[in-house]
């Protein structure tokens, strides 16, 4: 079992669109503001991963591959918990808002998608981490609790048509998903004991293992085949404290969708106990004549996948956000997010922004929750002139900065505005 298997168990954000309000900036909506009538071309692109055990500098390592010293992966083990969480997205897009006037209706504007999301997400206990790097010797005379742990990753490509509404900025869109490549582990139960030198090994699983066809992977693989719904319903408030001044209600859904992938997938449901007394040989001039190769061994586990057709949920995200605006040049959100992956929990983000001119606008952001603990981020966003569109963020300036940082992130978008 290579490393990055081994890592599969152990470590295997849709990204949103940023955009204005009718004052400015509507955070996160699915498309810059534009004048009905008007088009835009944007372009985005997103990175990070997270975790809230796993230090950037073991991430480092694994990544570059190569050997892992004991100190390095001991130094890991120490920081782990009962339950430890990982994840991980790359991703990008582009969006055409045109179409205009749509179904005679001149505040609606047509919209057409592009985008490319890679994201793994997965939860794992100690023990499944110790035996993973260190082998079961540690574990003699003990029990090693495996469960429970989950990992699961998607790549898949989307082709999508929408409506905006000028009135509200409020947006929906219908996907086409291509599936490029899936796959599962989880682990509801499972534990291993060792027994002393070795010489039994008693295990209890109870999972599920599957992932999509192995023979095709890269981009133009084609293994799966489903559809999606995205969308925001903003709505416009009229807060005692804000004077006047816009505050909105949004509530969002992203990928929401089902992909039916091929019946060449793989396909793999245990629920059972083993017990294993290892390999007896009466004559140790007879060894060469055993038979250990890796088939034959699956087969009398009965490990071995069936090949099957298979529905999968994508991994989709909701949010719910109350965006105010206090004082003239001061905007607050409070918000709340979750994604339907293993390892990502709850988050709770606070977002501040300072408004110094009508074209620009920068902020602080902190959040707790997903896939780590706390983050803190900066933005900036600016639409100069009357073509050019800016995004830029980096929501979590401590692990980009720092080795003892538990992720790193980055988040950019250009729109070009005619």
């Amino acid at each position: 079992m290579s490393r990055w298997v081994a890592l599969g168990f152990v470590l295997a954000l849709s990204g949103t669109l940023p955009a204005q309000d009718p004052e400015f900036f509507l955070p996160d909506s699915a498309d810059a503001v534009v004048r009905a009538g008007r088009h835009m071309l944007l372009a985005e692109g997103r990175f990070g991963y997270a975790s809230n055990a796993l230090r950037n500098e073991f991430v480092d390592a694994v990544r570059a591959g190569g050997f892992l010293s004991r100190e390095t992966r001991q130094e890991a083990l120490d920081g782990l918990a009962d339950n430890n969480r990982f994840g991980q997205e790359l991703g990008g897009g582009l969006v055409f808002l045109g179409c205009d006037s749509l179904f005679g209706k001149p505040w609606l504007q047509g919209q057409v998608a592009l985008s490319h999301t890679d994201i793994v997400g997965g939860r794992f206990t100690r023990d499944l981490y110790g035996l993973a790097f260190f082998g079961n010797a540690p574990y003699e005379d003990r029990t090693a609790e495996l469960a429970p742990s989950a990992l699961e990753q998607q790549r898949y490509q989307q082709v999508g048509w929408g409506v905006v509404d000028h009135r509200s900025w409020s947006w929906a869109r219908l996907s086409f998903v291509k599936g490029q490549s899936f796959q599962l582990v989880d682990v509801r139960e499972g534990d291993l004991y060792t027994a002393p030198d070795g010489r039994v090994l008693d295990t209890r699983l109870d999972g599920t293992f599957s992932r999509s066809d192995t023979a095709q992977r890269g981009w133009d693989a084609f293994n799966g085949l489903g559809a999606a719904l995205s969308g925001r319903w903003n709505h416009r408030l009229d807060l005692p404290w804000s004077d006047g001044r816009s505050d909105w209600l949004s509530v969002e859904v992203r990928d929401l969708g089902v992909v039916y992938w091929n019946d060449r997938s793989l396909y793999l449901d245990k629920d059972t106990v083993y017990a294993y007394e290892g390999l007896y040989v009466d004559n140790i001039f007879d060894v060469g004549d055993l038979v250990v190769d890796e088939e034959y061994f699956r087969d009398t586990l009965a490990l071995n996948y069936a090949t099957k057709a298979q529905w999968r949920m994508l991994p989709s995200q909701a949010m719910v956000r109350l965006y105010t605006r206090p004082w003239q040049r001061v905007g607050l959100a409070v918000s709340v997010r979750q994604v339907v992956i293993p390892g990502f929990v709850p988050e709770v983000g606070l977002q501040a922004w300072m408004h110094p001119s009508n074209a620009w606008r920068w902020g602080l952001a902190v959040r707790y929750g997903g896939f780590t603990t706390w983050q803190a981020g900066l933005q900036l966003e600016g639409a100069p002139g009357r073509h050019l569109y800016l995004h830029a963020e980096l929501p979590d300036l401590v692990g980009l900065a720092s080795p003892e940082g538990l992720g790193r992130a980055a988040n950019a978008a250009l729109g070009w505005r005619f």
